[in-house]
């Protein structure tokens, strides 16, 4: 037989997204795996978003991601950009929400543009800087020991 109440338990890790109420709920002594509100820089479709701001308050420091458009809410402005082209670019298309490559294609035609959910489309970088003739990105990765004050 279980005695343990609901509350009894010190941390919480879930693979998804917790509820507001979830970490509002939590004491003080409780701990969860996400910090609240981190989808603006996991999500591609939030990240663009907090980069166009930075990039508005702080200038060219923030120039360094591809031009974007953020599908189906800018289809309008990503077609016009598209028309001005005098030769087709390849452009990249992700799901906004979905990682390790899946669902990601290149396209070059506006005609090869299919999406089912949110996505973010790029202007694709023809010459990448390559490693060992590979692309790659960068993870940093930091234990964040306490947020009040912020420790790492």
């Amino acid at each position: 037989e279980d005695s343990h109440k609901e509350d009894e338990w010190t941390i919480a890790w879930k693979c998804g997204r917790f509820k507001p109420s979830e970490y509002t709920m939590a004491k003080s002594y409780q701990k969860l795996n996400h910090f609240p509100k981190s989808g603006v820089i996991t999500r591609k479709d939030t990240l663009v978003r907090a980069i166009r701001k930075m990039r508005a308050v702080h200038g060219e420091v923030f120039s360094f991601l591809p031009q974007s458009f953020i599908l189906p809410s800018e289809y309008t402005k990503f077609v016009h950009e598209y028309s001005q082209q005098d030769v087709r670019d390849v452009w990249i298309c992700k799901p906004a929400d979905s990682s390790r490559g899946r669902k990601i294609f290149l396209m070059r035609d506006l005609s090869e543009l299919t999406y089912d959910c949110q996505f973010v489309i790029q202007r694709y970088m023809e010459n990448p800087l390559l490693i060992s003739g590979y692309k790659w990105d960068m993870r940093v990765y930091v234990l964040v020991t306490h947020t009040h004050p912020l420790k790492a």
